[in-house]
């Protein structure tokens, strides 16, 4: 979908598995504030909802750009990047609640008291993490083995996950935007993609509610 593609994907350009990383932090931060992060409606509007967060990139990112993707994207407006403290504020990320507490005995009274928080449940991690995965230059992103290492979620990824072989990278060949199919195989395309979508997407919520519930 649209809405997860990396900058060098919606740009057209050379690109690697760092694409993953940076839908990741689209998901990511759909899942802690219930809204779509870069909802464009084409690959230009896209470009833009992307920069309209983090900015206009540099110079030095448009250097390694073909000469006619430099001109086009000199002739849009430029945009300074937002805080993510603005973005991400504390109230998105897990707050605590009743399995964060703990019961003692004080003065022949049970009392809750809070338990102490984990490294990687603090909203200042959690930014961090969006920060390195939400990076235009892919160059700059963090990998994704840098990311399973990251505070925030080394305590949760599968043993084996650091070392397992990577899947080999697929170029978006574009064969589907010139597709003639009929109404029905359509319907049938779009509704294996939304399971797929689905199923992806409820693996990554029960990672993160397993977060919170361990916080």
């Amino acid at each position: 979908m649209r809405y997860y593609r990396a900058p060098e994907v919606v740009l057209n350009v050379v690109y690697d598995d760092k694409v993953d990383v940076w839908s990741v932090g689209c998901i990511l931060a759909e899942l802690l504030t219930g809204k779509v992060l870069f909802p464009g409606k084409d690959h230009i509007d896209q470009w833009i909802k992307i920069i309209e967060v983090l900015g206009t990139p540099g110079e030095e990112f448009l250097q390694k750009l073909p000469e006619s993707v430099q001109h086009f994207l000199r002739l849009i407006n430029h945009h300074e990047a937002k805080s993510f403290d603005y973005i991400f504020p504390d109230s998105v990320f897990p707050p605590m609640d009743d399995s964060d507490m703990e019961s003692t005995k004080k003065n022949g009274t049970m009392t809750k008291i809070a338990k102490p928080r984990k490294p990687y449940c603090t909203a200042l991690n959690g930014r961090d993490f969006l920060k390195k995965l939400l990076v235009i230059d892919p160059q700059n992103r963090i990998s994704i083995e840098q990311a399973l290492r990251h505070p925030y979620v080394e305590e949760k990824h599968e043993a084996g996950e650091l070392d397992a072989k990577p899947r080999p990278i697929l170029a978006y060949s574009g064969d589907i935007d010139s597709m003639e199919l009929h109404t029905d195989e359509w319907k049938k395309l779009i509704f294996d993609e939304i399971k797929h979508y689905e199923h992806e997407k409820a693996k990554i919520l029960d990672i993160f509610n397993s977060i919170d519930v361990d916080m």
